[in-house]
């Protein structure tokens, strides 16, 4: 049996007693003081929303990477969800909306609260270091050195990109893994500008404006500084540059 699996049942049996225990918490709260006879009956007051699904750990997963992203599925909309490390910032708020929520894997174990009294404890062993520890640039658009990059595909179809290997296990993450804290795109007459920028989960995307068109046979300089939520302490700088094809469309 894999050790994610015995995690799942953990945390699932971690969810039933929380909510064992709100229920009979709250007996105890209505049942006395002088307003008990006029409390609403227990089964009229709002319930915290249910747990129907963890992941990663219904996967059968076998470790797991610090940093990484964990999705939770409610039953329904569980209000604000939030991370309890006994006063401790997290990596980064919960996110999600609806009924899935999603936060960033950091310790074990893990207490999430919600509204109307729901809680969650869950647990992940073990937990592996990244290698390396901040995320690396590994792909960008256009590439670094390039000479070829056609006018109309920048000014119109593909912004400026820069992908960095923060090792997201699943598609359709939630919370992007950086932020940018500065962006810089220098003309061939030397004026740089900053540009709008779009962040993913493991990308930055430096977006075109009709102020600023990408000229044929003139070359760009690119300047970016992001910082990892898994490494906050630890910022990047990156500059390259590329040079617009002199006649392709």
């Amino acid at each position: 049996m894999s050790l994610g699996r015995v995690v799942s049942r953990t945390a699932r049996h971690s969810a039933v007693l929380a909510m064992m225990a709100l229920g009979a918490a709250f007996a105890l709260v209505v049942g006395c003081g002088e307003d008990a006879a006029d409390a609403p009956p227990a089964e009229f007051m709002p319930r915290p929303a249910r747990v129907f699904q963890v992941s990663d750990l219904d996967i059968g997963q076998r470790s797991f990477v610090y940093g990484e992203e964990m999705q939770i599925v409610f039953d329904r909309d569980p209000g604000v969800v939030e991370l309890d490390y006994g006063g401790a910032a997290p990596l980064a708020p919960v996110a999600g909306e609806n009924t899935t929520r999603a936060f960033l894997l950091e310790r074990s174990p893990t207490v999430l609260t919600w509204d109307n009294g729901g809680s969650l404890v869950l647990e992940y062993d073990p937990i592996v270091e990244r290698n390396p520890p901040v995320p690396e640039l590994v792909d960008a658009w256009p590439p670094f050195g390039s000479r070829g990059i056609s006018d109309v595909n920048l000014n119109q179809r593909t912004p400026i990109w820069l992908k960095f290997g923060v090792q997201a296990r699943r598609r359709g993450g939630i919370i992007p893994r950086l932020r940018v804290d500065e962006a810089e795109i220098t003309g061939p007459d030397g004026i740089a500008w900053i540009p709008e920028t779009s962040v993913g989960v493991d990308f930055v995307a430096l977006l075109s404006d009709d102020a600023h068109t990408y000229e044929r046979g003139q070359t760009y300089g690119v300047h970016v500084e992001v910082t990892f939520a898994i490494a906050p302490n630890s910022p990047r700088a990156y500059d390259y540059e590329f040079k617009v094809h002199p006649t392709k469309p």
